[in-house]
């Protein structure tokens, strides 16, 4: 995520060059090892109040520089006054920034997804910036995406900027500024009881896949759409597990059978089928539900996507297909 959220400034500010023709001088800010944050003061000494203290990545307009050297901490280097991309003026200890570097407008984008594709970040509720970083580069993203023309771009930093939304809501106790930033984002929201909390509406990320279902992209949408919590709550209700794969695991599956996630999505429907072997969920093999349709459809549905996997390389789709019968015959035993 840390990739992603200094690329996706990076090419901000690159876009903000673009549309208005200027030749700034741009320098990109970042922390010493010692620090949480970049501060950016008032004054041009450590005695200036910190206007902003910011996260490694943001492209900032260099319009001044002082004379003369100063040492802070034992770093010792220029103070460069910039502009923020919100507009915020402030200067900030050479040590603390580097001079950007156009050149490098590709490799900022071949890092971009790095890290979400690494399977220690799965899904979106990992928190790895503070709120209001999120809140910022949301905003940002906002500002420039209609200013992009390649719809590849274009459709990253959409993904983008919904995973900076979602990323948001996690965290606990709430921001003083909580309350507003999800009254100005409430169409994409909706809140679960169960949680008793925010999460991103189901619909959002699938319909971002749906626009751009022919593009590259379209796998990490899918993924994220497919591990983005639904809310609720199964109550150890073997049904509701399925329809809730259905919705997230299974979908991902049946669009992009041989995607990037597929293995992860298989492994972890094979973690369910065993736990219902070893220890069924309540009603497990109970078909007298009155509340429930028939629930046929629902298991074929799941039976199919795992077909549809079967051509891949390794043995995971025939194994969750053995694991999937196993659980599929129990639940229909008193058929035969």
């Amino acid at each position: 995520m840390r990739h992603f959220i200094k690329a996706s400034v990076i090419f901000f500010m690159i876009g903000l060059c673009a549309v208005y023709g200027t030749e700034q001088k741009r320098r990109v800010l970042s922390r010493a090892s010692d620090q949480e944050k970049v501060p950016v003061r008032s004054e041009p000494n450590i005695k200036g109040k910190i206007l902003k203290e910011l996260s490694d990545g943001i492209v900032a307009d260099e319009i001044d520089r002082t004379d003369q050297k100063d040492t802070v901490e034992g770093l010792t280097n220029y103070w460069y006054k910039i502009v923020l991309p919100d507009g915020t003026q402030g200067w900030v200890l050479g040590s603390n920034t580097s001079t950007f570097d156009p050149e490098y407008e590709s490799k900022y984008y071949k890092n971009l997804y790095k890290e979400l594709r690494l399977p220690d970040f799965p899904n979106l509720a990992i928190r790895q910036h503070s709120f209001s970083d999120y809140v910022y580069i949301f905003h940002v993203l906002t500002a420039v995406i209609p200013e992009v023309k390649d719809v590849e771009t274009a459709a990253k930093l959409k993904l983008g900027r919904l995973m900076c939304l979602q990323r948001s809501l996690a965290f606990r106790p709430y921001p003083p500024d909580f309350d507003e930033w999800v009254k100005e984002n409430k169409d994409h929201l909706h809140y679960d009881t169960f949680r008793g909390q925010w999460l991103l509406k189901y619909e959002v990320l699938w319909n971002l896949h749906d626009e751009y279902r022919n593009l590259p992209i379209a796998d990490d949408i899918a993924w994220e759409a497919a591990s983005n919590p639904l809310g609720g709550e199964c109550e150890n209700d073997f049904l509701c597990y399925i329809k809730m794969f259905n919705a997230t695991l299974v979908k991902y599956l049946r669009l992009h059978p041989e995607g990037m996630y597929a293995p992860l999505a298989l492994e972890r429907l094979i973690s369910f089928f065993e736990e219902c072997l070893e220890e069924p969920p309540d009603n497990f093999g109970d078909k007298a539900y009155k509340s429930y349709p028939d629930p046929r459809p629902q298991l074929e549905l799941m039976r199919e996507a795992l077909k549809l996997v079967l051509e891949a390389k390794d043995k995971r789709p025939e194994r969750a297909l053995s694991q999937f019968e196993k659980t599929f015959e129990i639940y229909f035993k008193k058929d035969k």
